[in-house]
């Protein structure tokens, strides 16, 4: 996903700085193959690319992101009322079960934003929000 924003940026960029544009597409895509396999074309020149198109919003998703960020700064604001480091690391946030179906391929992003040896499913006792429980363990 990141070098497919960092072309459409790239490509809105170049009717402004036509030479970097140009000079980061021929050696950051088209050198290394990574336009075609973005099905981006492998348009020999940045300048005759097609123009980035708007893509389709994923609403679920959407939500879950939104809830995702909602926990890590519920998580950020505990470590900060209980004096702890942002960095401290954390044994294990639990959230609540209902959500895990939801949440699961998030489970990666909230331990590495948050320094979390282990993130669970199962009962949460502290209310991040309505319909979103954790708990957390340090």
């Amino acid at each position: 996903i990141l070098n497919a924003v960092l072309l459409d940026i790239l490509k809105m960029f170049s009717p402004f700085i036509p030479y970097a544009t140009e000079e980061i597409y021929q050696n950051s895509f088209l050198g290394t193959g990574k336009a075609k396999k973005l099905g981006k074309g492998n348009e020999i020149s940045i300048c005759i690319s097609n123009w980035p198109q708007p893509q389709k919003v994923d609403e679920r998703r959407l939500q879950s992101a939104e809830k995702v960020v909602k926990i890590i700064s519920f998580v950020r604001k505990w470590k900060h009322d209980n004096k702890l480091a942002l960095n401290a690391p954390l044994k294990e946030v639990v959230i609540a079960k209902e959500l895990e179906k939801e949440l699961t391929e998030a489970v990666d992003d909230i331990k590495g934003s948050m320094n979390i040896s282990a993130v669970k499913f199962g009962p949460g006792d502290l209310e991040v929000e309505e319909g979103i429980r954790i708990s957390i363990r340090g």
